[in-house]
């Protein structure tokens, strides 16, 4: 066998290797995520309001800077009144740890896990 070909083999079995990994990583990840319990709304890094997802409603945040919805068991940025809107555009969160940030106006909305505590601190 020429040497080429036995590159080309083990360059073929490197990326099923990688890709195989990468699979069982995600099915893994999948099946980890817990729904939350909470969806905790800070401003400037300072705790302004925990909502519950149980309880449907629409919440004005910042002084009506951003408008956030919590239905059906999710929570999605409505409105804002920012110029790129990509907080608007990060659609529903609903598992702990998943975050929607809107930096221009320094809102960050978080979902925590049922017993009211995060699953991961960064500090």
């Amino acid at each position: 066998m020429s040497t080429d070909r036995k590159t080309f083999r083990l360059d073929i079995l490197l990326i099923l290797f990688f890709l195989l990994l990468s699979a069982a990583m995600f099915v893994f990840m999948h099946f980890r995520q817990q729904e939350g319990g909470w969806a905790v709304v800070t401003v400037n890094s300072r705790e302004v309001a925990r909502y519950s997802l149980l309880q449907d409603g629409r919440y004005v945040l910042n002084n009506g800077t951003n408008t956030l919805v919590i239905a059906d068991r999710a929570a999605w940025m409505e409105d804002a009144l920012c110029p790129d809107h990509i907080c608007v555009d990060m659609g529903k969160i609903r598992y702990s740890g998943q975050s929607i940030v809107c930096l221009p106006n320094r809102v960050v909305v978080s979902i925590e896990g049922v017993s009211g505590e995060a699953d991961l601190y960064i500090g």
